[in-house]
């Protein structure tokens, strides 16, 4: 916050400093305070995502994906998780993962299987829960064109990432979760 309010009276001193007439002056207050809104923005958004694009090059260095494909994979990963976790589970999931939601966010919504298919998967129990995730991951994968065999290793990876910056328990929510 120090660093953002230095950089700010820094901005109103340069649009002070550079402005070329009294004309203009009277703008220089309305430049330096969306100069200083527009940097708060980025460094709050900035300050949301390394986490995540930490896991993201993680699975990019790990799996040889691209950035594409291994956001939508994790996103796809975390959102199968949130649907099969209760909302305090998942939060200390998400606590380990500052700015999961943006992963999140770029996987489709699960489709739910109408007919005799969906019957059957919701008498299955856990096997048929087990058997719609891996069909909507499968889905995933195929659109960004990661190869199924890729799947194991990314939950690997993830796991074994929530498990270092969160801890055994979550990284086991987590997997249990998603069951697939």
């Amino acid at each position: 916050m120090k660093t953002i309010l230095s950089t700010g009276i820094a901005a109103c001193l340069a649009a002070t400093l550079l402005t070329p007439s009294a004309a203009v002056a009277g703008d220089w207050l309305q430049t330096a305070t969306s100069v200083a809104n527009s940097m708060t923005q980025t460094t709050t958004a900035n300050t949301e995502q390394p986490m995540t694009q930490a896991l993201v090059d993680l699975a990019m260095q790990q799996l040889n994906l691209t950035q594409t494909q291994a956001e939508h994979s994790l996103g796809g990963l975390f959102h199968l998780a949130k649907d099969n976790l209760s909302s305090s589970d998942f939060s200390q999931v998400s606590d380990a993962v500052p700015g999961i939601d943006a992963l999140i966010a770029l996987a489709p919504a699960m489709q739910e299987e109408n007919g005799l298919l969906g019957s059957l998967m919701s008498h299955a129990g856990d096997t048929g829960k087990a058997l719609q995730g891996a069909n909507y991951m499968k889905g995933i994968l195929d659109e960004y064109g990661v190869p199924l065999e890729q799947l194991l290793p990314l939950v690997e990876l993830a796991s074994s990432y929530l498990q270092q910056n969160g801890n055994e328990e979550v990284a086991s929510l987590f997997t249990q979760a998603l069951s697939i």
